[in-house]
């Protein structure tokens, strides 16, 4: 067997995956072969279960530590991450949840998401005021920073290097999700029953640091 073909079934192994080992892997006396990948197989999830834990403490701790250890286990065995960056191994382990902790790991993995997302210098307040045309606003589209987002009601976002979050009027989420789905102003402004409401909400996301850009849509 050639070096590449017994790194392939190293890694096969390390997957889970039921291989043989005795013709490529060496054998004692105290440990057959199997056990010795074994031993590393047992680390490589003891290390994934272990970055699972680290980005979604609180989801571990309503499980417990044995569930969700048996938990982890099976998603990291039953869907290996394809990404190289272990920061991502978590990305669809909330929709792996049972539905009643489903809610809770989405905002955790949120929070991890936002936290290592591209830097974006926002609109200040006073750059805001300039863009607004009145002729042009309700066709125009708020771009919003891309570390934001919305879990149910709890909009999450980072300024600096903090992860900060808030949950939001039923009528504020309807329009915050409007913004992210790419909606014109107009259209997002009207989710909103009165205008003073959708002026102080976008006051608000201007001075929360939310507003990357207000495009002009066809300018």
């Amino acid at each position: 067997m050639t070096l590449t073909q017994t790194q392939e079934l190293f890694w096969r192994a390390l997957q889970g995956e039921k291989v043989e080992t005795d013709d490529c892997f060496a054998s004692t006396a105290e440990l057959p072969a199997a056990e010795r990948v074994g031993i590393y197989t047992d680390m490589v999830v003891t290390r994934l279960v272990e970055a699972l834990r680290a980005d979604f403490p609180e989801t571990a701790a309503a499980f417990g530590d044995e569930a969700f250890h048996g938990l982890a286990r099976e998603f990291v065995r039953s869907q290996p991450s394809h990404d190289s960056d272990l920061g991502r191994l978590g990305q669809d382990f909330a929709a792996f949840c049972p539905p009643e902790a489903r809610g809770l790991a989405e905002l955790e993995w949120a929070r991890t998401e936002v936290f290592v997302e591209l830097d974006e210098q926002p609109l200040t307040p006073e750059e805001f005021q300039a863009r607004i045309d009145p002729r042009t606003f309700a066709q125009a589209q708020l771009r919003l920073v891309q570390s934001l987002r919305l879990v149910g009601a709890t909009a999450v976002w980072r300024a600096g290097f903090e992860v900060k979050e808030t949950v939001l009027p039923g009528v504020e989420v309807r329009a915050l999700r409007l913004a992210l789905q790419g909606a014109k102003a107009g259209d997002v402004c009207a989710a909103f029953q009165k205008p003073e409401e959708a002026f102080a909400a976008l006051q608000s996301w201007v001075a929360e640091g939310w507003v990357a850009a207000l495009d002009v849509l066809g300018g």
